[in-house]
């Protein structure tokens, strides 16, 4: 005779297969809320039997059951991402309520404690990374339908629950470095500029590019700086789109100097706040809290001054911008160390 969570999995089963048929609208609206709370379910059931080995086989069919879950889900956020339909509003409330409402739901097993929305924001993430470049209505859904509170700012980080933002960030950096470790064979990773400028809304995406090609990039330890200088960096292009306005009495150099200076003071600023960014991170991102000490930073800051690589000029350039970026970075630390 099967099981409870045996007949479970058939009947879950032939619902994922039937629901590729489906319309996104539908997906969206009628499946999707069901899909999560069946999915909240499937997986306290499999994390408490993590503990017991003679219900090996029970845990089994719920692990089974979450990939199932897991697979509609994504199949799910693909559609709405892809399609044409007008279901963005409906997916992100959905998904919001929903991680929202479990936000705190936290199973301790073998003394390590397991976090559902680490687990549901992991599946979120695996498919949302990967097309949203690619996505027709990507822009709209950056800036008017994901979520703020998932958004990697320091308000968010610091904030009295930041789980959900730093869980963005921690997904992000996974991402991140399996692609910055590819420089060697992708000339040019726009999705990654893309996501990084869009999921880290309050800084410099060129000064952010460099810190994480300097920590996330391998180099050899007798010669960071220059390993480091010397490798592509594939991402990082420019500063963000700013507009401004002109007064019609304005005359036209006038105002091309006005705005070459309101630019150059907004660029100043977001770098700053990028330095600032950086070293908030460093309470809990252990590689940012290792590589940016005040040692490190003036040991760096000592190597950089010391490359002499004049006779290649993109070197060189790379070799200022690093060299800028770790007195940003030991500016911030000392202001902070000094406010502490």
């Amino acid at each position: 005779m099967k099981t409870n969570s045996q007949l479970s999995l058939k009947l879950l089963n032939d619902f994922t297969q039937s629901s590729k048929n489906r319309s996104t609208f539908f997906l969206i609206y009628n499946v999707l809320p069901k899909i999560l709370e069946w999915h909240i379910h499937t997986w306290r059931n499999e994390i408490k039997l993590l503990d017991n080995p003679s219900k090996l086989n029970t845990w089994a069919d719920y692990f089974q059951m979450g990939n199932l879950l897991d697979s509609v889900f994504s199949l799910t956020e693909e559609r709405m991402l892809t399609d044409n339909a007008p279901v963005d509003y409906g997916f992100f409330k959905c998904l919001e309520g929903h991680l929202n409402k479990y936000r705190d739901e936290v199973i301790r097993v073998k003394e390590v404690d397991h976090h559902y929305v680490q687990d549901i924001l992991s599946t979120f993430y695996r498919t949302f990374l990967n097309k949203i470049s690619q996505s027709p209505k990507g822009r709209d859904v950056w800036d008017h339908y994901f979520p703020k509170k998932w958004k990697v700012s320091q308000s968010n980080v610091l904030d009295v629950n930041p789980i959900l933002s730093r869980v963005s960030f921690d997904q992000f950096i996974r991402w991140a470095q399996d692609r910055i470790r590819q420089s060697h064979e992708i000339k040019t990773d726009y999705d990654l500029n893309e996501v990084s400028e869009n999921l880290f809304p309050e800084v410099d995406p060129v000064t952010w590019a460099q810190v994480l090609i300097f920590t996330l990039l391998p180099y050899d330890p007798a010669a960071r700086i220059k390993s480091v200088i010397q490798t592509p960096w594939i991402f990082g292009f420019s500063t963000r789109i700013r507009m401004y306005q002109g007064d019609h009495e304005e005359d036209k150099e006038s105002l091309f100097k006005r705005v070459e200076q309101e630019t150059s003071r907004a660029i100043k600023s977001d770098e700053d706040r990028t330095y600032s960014f950086v070293i908030a991170l460093r309470t809990f991102v252990p590689l940012f809290y290792h590589t940016f000490t005040e040692s490190n930073l003036e040991n760096f800051i000592n190597q950089a001054k010391q490359i002499d690589i004049s006779e290649d000029a993109e070197q060189e350039r790379k070799r200022k911008k690093l060299l800028e970026l770790f007195q940003g970075l030991q500016r911030a630390l000392k202001n902070e160390n000094s406010i502490a």
